[in-house]
């Protein structure tokens, strides 16, 4: 017998796919879009928006329900190893999650008709779920509840609490988060047909000038022997507190006592995020994530001389600090790390670092007045010599990763790490105005 490969059919493609184009998923026919009045929040103000339905086919459904939810959630994977021979480790998922609000509202709900609405019950799922079992005869399209094709508008508002709400928190690499998300959901008979997710800031403001630790003059100082030789460096500041867009005022003293040229001395802000979870048991893992920093003004430092600078640093767009109790904890340090071989922080010999406080509204006592800042921008970073950063410095919202685990499905303009904040006046009382 003769093979004849023109008698072996190719493998059709699945319909769904076929429609499309192979490998093409079929798009919804069902779209919808969430705004908001505001794009930032604060407690004990009133979120108001709009829904609007984009429908190409009709949308059966007896409730659209519009969800305000908010929770701190905590989630990483650890590899734990076997205690018994012969088993391999295996990864083991550790949460924990807060729910901070959980509010809901009908925006729609189909008119009743008189007839007794039918329960579902487990043991009708499961009836249903057999192959032998007899489909429910559905109505005419006609009678069915839910939304004819075009364009649907609907109008929603919730009231936030004054308090127990914590700011929008999403840091790379960092096992906890913080997220605030309005849901829209169409319901038929209690399942759900078409979700929606919007993901949106919440910023809790924190006053700089009622915390007398903002005020302090830190200062920091290391020696490190180096051969015969030694490195003396200080670093101190005017103030702690700073709030995002606010030059770091401060000086820099790096006294090179040994036979080598110091090319590194790299600043910038450490962020270390302290996550903690109960299930299935206790446990705690901590991360770090360093933004944007500024390095030596000048080429190198020559043996036996000393050199001293003032930090030319802008605080980038940071989330306050905060501490949930057993759950999730965010702190800063400026670190300064001094090496000898250039562009190459990872080989540096000594680290300085000092602890700051970030908050929303700057320090207004005495003399530590923060000027306007809406209209000042960060100097250019290689206009100084900054020549051993090796990249440009990255935007806000790149240099923390506001977008950690957030799909473009949730919303594709979500940042929760962008925010504004007004220093038009610098009064107490005018300073305590709300974040825009």
């Amino acid at each position: 017998m003769v093979y004849n490969r023109n008698y072996l059919l190719p493998r059709q493609a699945p319909f769904s796919a076929m429609k499309s184009g192979i490998g093409v998923p079929l798009q919804s026919p069902y779209e919808a879009y969430i705004e908001l009045d505001e794009r930032i929040y604060n407690p004990g103000d009133v979120i108001t928006g709009k829904l609007h339905l984009e429908l190409k086919k009709k949308l059966t459904c007896d409730v659209i329900k519009i969800q305000l939810f908010g929770s701190v959630r905590v989630f990483f994977i650890k590899s734990v190893s076997s205690n018994t021979p012969g088993k391999l480790s295996r990864n083991q998922a550790y949460e924990q999650e807060i729910v901070l609000i959980d509010k809901d509202i009908n925006v729609w709900e189909a008119p009743a008709t008189g007839e007794p609405r039918q329960e579902v019950t487990l043991d009708d799922i499961a009836r249903m779920a057999r192959s032998t079992s007899i489909r429910a005869h559905l109505p005419p399209a006609g009678r069915m509840p839910g939304f004819e094709p075009g364009g649907h508008d609907f109008t929603f508002s919730f009231i936030l609490p004054d308090s127990g709400l914590h700011t929008s928190f999403d840091s790379k690499n960092s096992a906890g988060c913080i997220r605030y998300y309005i849901l829209m959901q169409a319901l038929n008979r209690g399942y759900t047909v078409f979700r929606k997710k919007h993901l949106f800031p919440i910023v809790t403001p924190v006053h700089l000038d009622g915390n007398i630790r903002a005020l302090e003059t830190p200062k920091a100082t290391a020696t490190e022997m180096i051969g015969k030789g030694s490195i003396t460096a200080t670093m101190e500041l005017d103030k702690r507190g700073y709030v995002p867009g606010e030059p770091i005022v401060g000086k820099i003293t790096i006294q090179n006592n040994s036979k080598e040229s110091i090319k590194n001395a790299f600043l910038r802000i450490v962020q270390t995020s302290t996550c903690c979870s109960k299930r299935p048991e206790m446990d705690i893992k901590v991360t770090t994530f360093e933004s944007a920093g500024t390095g030596l003004p000048i080429s190198k430092i020559i043996a036996s001389s000393s050199y001293s600078y003032n930090i030319n640093y802008y605080v980038s767009a940071l989330v306050p600090n905060f501490n949930i109790d057993a759950c999730l904890s965010v702190i800063y340090k400026l670190v300064l790390s001094i090496g000898f071989a250039r562009n190459n922080v990872k080989s540096s010999f000594m680290d300085l670092s000092i602890p700051l406080i970030i908050g929303t509204h700057p320090v207004t006592n005495g003399d530590m007045v923060v000027p306007k800042y809406e209209n000042l921008a960060p100097p250019a970073y290689y206009s100084n010599g900054y020549e051993n950063i090796g990249f440009a410095p990255p935007s806000y919202e790149a240099s923390i990763s506001g977008r950690s685990e957030v799909t473009e499905e949730d919303d594709c303009d979500y940042s929760p790490l962008v925010y504004h904040y007004n220093f038009t006046s610098t009064n107490n009382s005018a300073a305590h105005t709300k974040v825009e």
